[in-house]
């Protein structure tokens, strides 16, 4: 049975990697990565984003206006705009899957 349990795990990760928001995510980080100092700023934009995110959602929504506006080019690049759109919809996915994994095996964690 474990065999099998990790089969199915393994076919999970097989759908998500040609999942459309995976696919279109590798495609927007492609082109971003064409550009190393875009890719920087990117990277910097993500790490100041992820840091807000992890200090909740109030922190989130009363710093991101901030964060944004400390990187003018990453907003007003399209294809850098394009790939934070592609990780969010392929974070949210994610997401939801493990949403439905934790729902299911009923693992409390009510206490996050």
């Amino acid at each position: 049975m474990e065999n099998s349990l990790y089969e199915s795990a393994r076919k999970l990760a097989n759908k998500i990697l040609n999942s459309k928001e995976y696919v279109n995510f590798r495609r927007c980080r492609k082109r971003v990565e064409e550009d190393p100092e875009l890719t920087k700023q990117v990277d910097e934009f993500r790490r100041e984003a992820f840091v807000l995110q992890c200090q909740g959602d109030e922190a989130y929504r009363s710093g991101i206006s901030e964060v944004r506006d400390r990187h003018p080019i990453v907003m007003g690049t399209q294809i850098a705009r394009e790939y934070l759109d592609a990780e969010i919809d392929l974070c949210r996915m994610v997401r939801d899957v493990q949403e439905i994994l934790v729902e299911n095996i009923d693992i409390k964690v009510d206490f996050l």
